[in-house]
């Protein structure tokens, strides 16, 4: 047990994140609903409190990602301060416990340190490069999950291991181990469970009765389109993750201000979405009270 507790706290500080990003996707997923492709009963936070399922045509996609950006961008910036609070504390501790002859030479040290960080943090191309990299990672977030919506069972989603191993090469210099080519071996099994169940949905003789709408069943065509659509979504996805580590890693961005921007770019984009579909009549519906 010990051992374990001291290989743990050898962890790369950011592999809290993988943790987070479980916990906030299944709070996302109990407040807005979980449905695997509209075929089962939805689950979510409502259904505890009523058994009324709200309808679809009142739910607000654009509105409820307007609010998942705006509570990343307010946590962030409220972690951020947080962490910028401690490090003032750390270095005001650490300061007054030394001795007046060393002061000066480490102030000098910081005082470059700053300045690299500085010089780092705000150059114009790194900075707008970095913004152009959000903005494309929140459109292929749309991106992916409306063609995960409307092309069912041809997301294959295994892919991006092996685009993410590449680019970590390529980019951050990673070496591939053997537990990683172990892993991208592995990926082999659910693509052949997701080119049988591609297969087997043309057999499928109640899959008219059913809520799953499969337009590849018809127009057979989709099938190459939507997979390679979804292959280049997925390769821009693993690139720009694979630069944002190489932002944090390389160029010590914080993590907290990458969500910063995460947020607000998101919240701005959404909005701009609504704001433009306000000019768009909606469709008229008329209930009987």
């Amino acid at each position: 047990m010990a051992l374990f507790i001291l290989t743990c706290r050898n962890f790369n500080k950011y592999y809290k994140y993988i943790l987070f990003s479980s916990i906030f996707l299944l709070i996302y997923n109990i407040c807005f609903g979980l449905n695997y492709h509209n075929i089962l009963k939805e689950i979510n936070i409502k259904n505890i409190f009523t058994s009324e399922e709200e309808p679809k045509r009142f739910r607000q996609f654009f509105i409820r990602q307007i609010f998942c950006y705006l509570v990343t961008f307010i946590l962030s910036f409220i972690f951020d301060k947080i962490e910028n609070k401690r490090k003032r504390e750390t270095l005001m501790s650490s300061t007054k416990n030394m001795r007046e002859d060393s002061i000066e030479s480490l102030n000098s040290q910081i005082d470059l340190i700053f300045r690299q960080t500085a010089s780092i943090y705000y150059s114009k191309t790194i900075f707008l490069y970095l913004i152009c990299l959000i903005i494309l990672w929140v459109i292929l977030d749309l991106a992916i999950q409306k063609i995960q919506i409307i092309l069912k069972h041809l997301d294959f989603w295994m892919l991006e291991l092996i685009f993410l191993s590449i680019f970590s090469k390529v980019i951050l210099n990673i070496d591939i181990y053997a537990h990683q080519i172990v892993a991208m071996i592995l990926t082999v099994f659910p693509l052949i469970l997701k080119i049988v169940t591609i297969i087997l949905s043309f057999f499928d003789s109640q899959i008219k009765n059913t809520n799953l709408e499969i337009p590849y069943v018809e127009n057979i065509w989709l099938i190459p389109l939507g997979i390679i659509i979804y292959s280049i979504l997925i390769l821009l996805k693993a690139y720009i993750n694979t630069k944002i580590k190489w932002y944090m890693d390389i160029k010590y961005f914080p993590s907290n201000k990458l969500l910063f921007l995460y947020g607000l770019i998101g919240t701005l984009f959404y909005l701009i979405i609504c704001t433009m579909s306000t000019f768009k009549e909606c469709e008229k519906i008329y209930t009987s009270y």
